[in-house]
Parts: C-alpha cells; structure tokens; sequence
C-alpha cells in the first residue's frame, strides 16, 4: 500500500484496493491528490501497530500536507496499545490548506478505553506553511460508519493561520467511546484573532459516550476559538452523566450564558433523555465552574 499512494501521489491517481492490506509504515503525503479506492464489500485496510508506535505527538499514519485525499468503499481499521497514551495520534492527518473525503468508508478504532483516548480517526493541524497561500482545511464525510473508544475527529489550530476549517458530516454513524470532535486552542492566543470552525451534520447519528465535543483553551485565549455547527434531523446522545458539550478553560472561566464561543443552529434534531447538560465549563484544574443546562436554552 505505501509504494502504491506513494507513486499515485506523483500521478494525481487512483489507487484500487482489493481484499485486505497492511499499511506497515507511515505515507506522507505533499501537495498530493490521491483516491484510494475499493473494490468490493472485502477491500480493507489495516493500520499494523507498528506504524502508529512510529508517530510522534499529532501525527497520522497517513499525512496530508496540501492537496486532497479521499477514501471510498473500504473498511480501515485499526489497534491501539497502552505506549500511544503519551501522545495524540491518528489514521488520517491533514495540515496546510487540504481535503479529505470518506465516502462509504468505514473505521474501526480497537483497543482499550486508556490506549483510544489518543487516538482519533482523522486529525486536523490547522498552520500555514511558509511559502503557500492560505486556504481552508476541508472535511466532507458521507455514509460513513466511525466505532470504537477512541474519538473522530481532533483539530489543534495556530494563531498565525487564517485557514478556514469546515467538516460537512452526512448520512454517517457514530458510535464512539470519546468525542465526535476535539478542539484545541492554539498554545500562544493572539487578541483580535477568532477562529471559527464551522461543522455541517445532516442525518447522522452521533452516540459518544464522553460527549459530543471538547474544547480546550489556554489562559489569555478564551475567546479565540468558536464552534459554529448546523444540524438537520440528527441524533444525539452521550452516556452516564457527560454532558453534550466540555470546555476546559482558564480559571477565570467564559461564562457560558453569554459566551460567543458556541453557536449552534438547525432543525429536527432529537437528544436523548437522559442528556440534560448542554455544556459544562471545567477549569484547569478540572473543577466545575459553570453549567448551562438544555432547560436554560430560550424557547419560541
């Protein structure tokens, strides 16, 4: 598989996968454009172990750096081990100004819930590269099936980028033991620099046991980062007591009844009963500062 995309890569070609494949080793990706697709309900491809061990802290098994990837009709999957929890890896890895595509492609995360907590199917770097223009981080994902502990999809944003970064999610299930998405702030904020990721689900089902998203800010960057998302006829649920939305922030906290860092907008959507917290705001040093409950959201 890796001398197959590395030489499409090249080609801007097709990749065509049958029966079963080991990705043994890392494929980094440069300004590439590459479909990987398969061919038959067998095509499949499996991370071996010992390419996610070569990955440093935010590194994909596949790494994308400007261009555009897309994966069809294939099952990826994947185990992760107890040495991955010192360092966030994941399958995918975009940066720069890049696309990802998942259509009808489905990714199994294995492992136990300590080892998944790092470990996300896709994860996006949002920097400008010296020399390139900026452009946005692209993610489209339709009829695609995401299970396991782990989590989907985890941004890490720089203040010095001006990306756009868009996921539009369609017709997809999610049944995860983390977050559907991950966001971090940059580690310096910048005043007057807001970053906003805007998120399209449609008729998805999200059922993530720690909650739909986790945002994490650093002190002095409260505001810097914001959740635009609309949803039409979606699912969702979360188990035991998390709430819908965790944001960790500096201790001096956001204020949820009037914080600008969520936004959320759609129609016919439905939330399981026994979620009643919208959003939760935890300080740096994990205690509860403010809640804001599904009963506090104004009605018509």
């Amino acid at each position: 598989l890796y001398r197959a995309v590395r030489g499409q890569a090249e080609n801007g070609g097709m990749v065509e996968i049958r029966g079963s494949v080991v990705l043994d080793r890392p494929i980094y990706l440069d300004d590439a454009n590459v479909v990987i697709q398969g061919s038959g309900s067998s095509a499949r491809i499996e991370v071996s172990a010992s390419t996610l061990s070569e990955l440093s802290d935010w590194g994909g098994a596949i790494e994308l750096d400007g261009g555009s990837l897309k994966l069809s009709g294939l099952t990826v999957e994947a185990s992760a081990t107890d040495q991955f929890t010192d360092r966030r890896i994941g399958i995918i890895r975009l940066s720069g100004s890049s696309t990802v595509e998942f259509d009808t492609t489905d990714f199994t995360l294995r492992g136990n819930a300590e080892a998944t907590r790092y470990l996300s199917a896709l994860l996006a770097v949002d920097k400008t590269s010296i020399g390139r223009e900026e452009g946005k981080l692209a993610i489209s994902v339709t009829n695609a099936f995401v299970r396991g502990e782990a989590g989907f999809l985890g941004i890490q944003t720089e203040a010095v980028s001006s990306n756009r970064i868009e996921v539009s999610i369609k017709d997809s299930l999610f049944v995860l033991g983390g977050y559907a998405l991950e966001l971090a702030n940059p580690s310096r904020a910048e005043q007057g620099v807001k970053r906003n990721i805007r998120c399209l689900t449609e008729q998805s089902t999200f059922a993530c046991a720690a909650g739909f998203a986790r945002l994490d800010f650093v002190s002095g960057g409260a505001s810097n980062l914001c959740l635009n998302r609309t949803s039409n006829r979606c699912v969702f649920t979360s188990f035991g007591e998390n709430s819908h939305i965790q944001l960790v922030t500096a201790a001096n906290g956001l204020n949820l009844q009037n914080t600008e860092c969520l936004l959320f907008k759609g129609t016919d959507n439905a939330y399981s009963s026994d979620l009643t917290v919208f959003a939760e705001e935890y300080g740096s040093a994990q205690n509860l500062v403010s809640s804001f409950r599904f009963d506090d959201i104004p009605r018509d």
